[in-house]
């Protein structure tokens, strides 16, 4: 899940409207990667053109706007809501990981290597979404009913966790709740560093354990073994020495691990931090 760039991808015009293509995505503000049906993304981009009234024009001009449209007026028109990649439902099904092993298991394919895994500190990323992304940080709390419903905008998308108001759900188990110290007689705001913990291992450090497990334990194709399949399991440890993201800052938070492999800005880490970060880049 990255913050994504304010211009829309594969959209497809039609008779009366523009329209999402089935095959791609729109994404504003955060992405997360889990697929979505076009009426969910329709609604969304339906909602920013109207936001937007220097848009309401010709089709045959509209796209051309938008894509030119500077970030300063299309990121406030843009609902609070985290988006996700709209994929192609025969490649990747919604359904999730299984039923895509099943496909390529029945097509005689085998699973190509893989590399999956997460950061140590993914908790700064739940806790900006739970906090307002808008205003200085460090960010006060939400209302509880805004809470619940982005904690179950998070986990929706995996189809590893079961959803809220299920018997099952990671924030009715018992053994769960005790561990993340979560009690029904205790608010969401009483009990909201504890909520932001448990939201970011199910959202994002269980997800490649569990993974890694389906894969290994699923027959490919032909009565091959899983495991003549590789897989890489890892887990960030590396902290981040940019000052400017104070939620991540000295932590190993979610994505710093695409900061480490692209190394972009070593010349801005500070010097105290540079034979580490060297380090750790070198190993990634």
């Amino acid at each position: 899940m990255e913050p994504a760039r304010a211009v829309p991808h594969a959209i497809t015009r039609s008779t009366s409207q523009l329209q999402v293509s089935e095959r791609h995505s729109v994404q504003w503000n955060i992405c997360r990667l889990a697929s979505r049906p076009v009426k969910w993304h329709q609604e969304r981009f339906d909602y920013v053109l109207s936001q937007i009234p220097s848009l309401q024009v010709d089709d045959s001009l509209l796209l051309g706007s938008l894509v030119d449209l500077p970030l300063d007026q299309l990121l406030p028109a843009s609902p609070s809501s985290l988006y996700s990649p709209l994929v192609d439902c025969e490649w990747v099904p919604e359904a999730g990981l299984k039923l895509t092993l099943e496909k390529l298991g029945k097509a005689g394919e085998t699973l190509p290597n893989l590399m999956i895994g997460a950061t140590e500190y993914e908790r700064d990323l739940t806790l900006m979404l739970l906090s307002g992304l808008s205003r200085p940080l460090p960010p006060p709390t939400r209302l509880e009913a805004e809470i619940l419903l982005i904690a179950q905008e998070v986990l929706a998308g995996s189809a590893m966790t079961p959803q809220l108001n299920s018997g099952d759900s990671p924030f009715c188990v018992p053994d769960v709740t005790h561990a993340y110290s979560l009690s029904r007689g205790r608010s969401c705001l009483d009990s909201f560093e504890d909520l932001v913990g448990l939201m970011a291992d199910v959202a994002f450090r269980t997800l490649p354990i569990y993974s890694t497990a389906v894969i290994k334990k699923h027959p490919i194709a032909h009565g091959h073994a899983a495991d003549s399949t590789r897989v890489l399991l890892y887990e960030i440890q590396a902290t981040n020495p940019y000052k400017n993201w104070p939620l991540g800052h000295k932590t190993a938070n979610h994505g710093i691990n695409d900061i480490f492999l692209f190394n972009p800005a070593e010349d801005q880490v500070p010097i105290e931090h540079l034979e580490n970060w060297m380090s750790a880049v070198g190993q990634i």
